[in-house]
């Protein structure tokens, strides 16, 4: 749409047109020079036509990024989007913690009769029963072949004193010592190792003296050499040996004795601690076998090979755990 040409382009115009044909007269005669000079009914009737459209101007440089408008409200939310395809199964997760022990069920019905099981294994031997009574002595069986002869004998004891020897007697004071440990050199064992219960003192405690003859005794602790099992455990071993000597005594072996004392066990069952689950075995103690010496009477009888002097030893012999003790000596001399 055009423009309509404003008044002042009017003037503008006419004072060109004035300027062009008729200048020379209009400067002799008057010249219009504001829209003032003209009468205003007049003024208002000028209008020019409108002119041709004039030829589009270049198009002006890219003004600048205006600065950024203000964020707009959030708009509405949209409708769900339809649900996704299922998606792969996931690695398997770790055992959870073992729960709780759930209350235990009711009885169930009892099941039928099940075949029968394999033989089981051989149990453990059971403790050794009680010794039975003695049985009825047995009819005499034939008489078997003679056998071959058998080595001599040990020498038998002293016989009684002949009428012609005149007795003398010697008291020998009482005597308590403690059980000292056994050395290994001085204990017997088989090839085997085994403790055959002998023992040959290097170490002795003498007693006392009379008439050229000493009487010695020691007391020894072997524990260490005592039999022990799973069915017998040793608490105390102690041993007791005496001796004479002087005048060429014949044999200078005073007795023996000892004492000792074994706790003993027996393997007693215990069910398994769920169904089906073998018994365990445990070794239960049952009591304590105790054997002390405590004996009065001959200890030893010998004679001299010089001059054929009966020698005999009477007393009393206390052996027990701690202590050995020989009390009431008397010593006895026929010459």
């Amino acid at each position: 749409m055009l423009k309509r040409i404003s008044p002042s382009m009017i003037v503008a115009l006419i004072a060109l047109f004035f300027a062009l044909t008729g200048g020379a007269y209009a400067a002799s005669k008057y010249v219009i020079t504001s829209t003032k000079q003209i009468k205003p009914s007049v003024l208002a009737q000028l209008k020019g036509r409108d002119g041709t459209n004039g030829v589009n101007g270049a198009n002006g440089a890219s003004g600048t990024n205006g600065s950024p408008g203000a964020a707009g409200a959030n708009g509405a939310n949209g409708a769900n989007g339809a649900n996704g395809a299922t998606g792969a199964t996931g690695a398997k997760g770790d055992t959870g913690a073992t729960g709780a022990q759930g209350a235990a069920g009711a009885t169930g019905a009892t099941g039928a009769t099940g075949a029968k099981g394999d033989t089981g294994a051989t149990g453990a031997q059971g403790a050794g029963g009680a010794t039975g009574a003695t049985g009825a002595q047995g009819p005499m069986g034939p008489s078997g072949p003679q056998g071959v002869a058998g080595a001599p004998g040990a020498q038998g004891p002293q016989g009684v004193p002949g009428p012609s020897m005149t007795m003398h007697t010697y008291t020998l004071p009482d005597t308590t010592i403690s059980p000292a440990a056994i050395p290994a050199s001085d204990w017997h064992t088989d090839a085997n190792g085994i403790a055959l219960g002998d023992w040959t003192p290097t170490s002795w405690t003498t007693v006392g003296s009379a008439d050229g003859y000493t009487y010695s005794v020691a007391c020894g602790d072997a524990a260490a050499y005592a039999y022990s099992s799973d069915w017998s455990r040793p608490k105390y071993w102690t041993q007791a040996r005496g001796k004479i000597q002087g005048n060429d005594i014949a044999s200078e072996s005073a007795g023996w004795a000892s004492a000792s004392a074994s706790d003993q066990y027996q393997q007693v069952s215990h069910p398994g601690a769920n169904p089906g689950d073998p018994p365990t075995y445990t070794y239960e103690y049952s009591g304590t076998s105790q054997w002390d010496t405590d004996w009065s009477g001959e200890i030893a009888s010998s004679f001299s090979r010089t001059d054929g002097q009966v020698v005999k030893l009477w007393g009393h012999v206390k052996v027990t755990e701690n202590a050995c003790t020989v009390s009431d000596q008397k010593l006895y001399v026929w010459s």
